[in-house]
């Protein structure tokens, strides 16, 4: 995947801020990435959806109650 097109899909999938550094992440990467690397940015990444998955929840929840 080009890296223009992996920075589109994290600025529509993630909000503004948790972005940019994932944007800044994938510039890094972009420089110097190697497998095993790239696997652990997926993981890092997984984590972070994961995370923003619950806030969203919480946040729902707390705009119910």
């Amino acid at each position: 995947m080009a890296i223009i097109e992996l920075k589109e899909k994290i600025r529509k999938n993630f909000p503004m801020n948790q972005a940019k550094v994932l944007e800044e992440v994938v510039d890094l990467v972009d420089e110097t990435v190697k497998v095993k690397d790239f696997n652990e940015l997926k993981a890092i990444v997984r984590e972070l959806a994961e995370a923003q998955k619950r806030t969203e929840q919480r946040v729902e929840e707390l705009a119910e109650a």
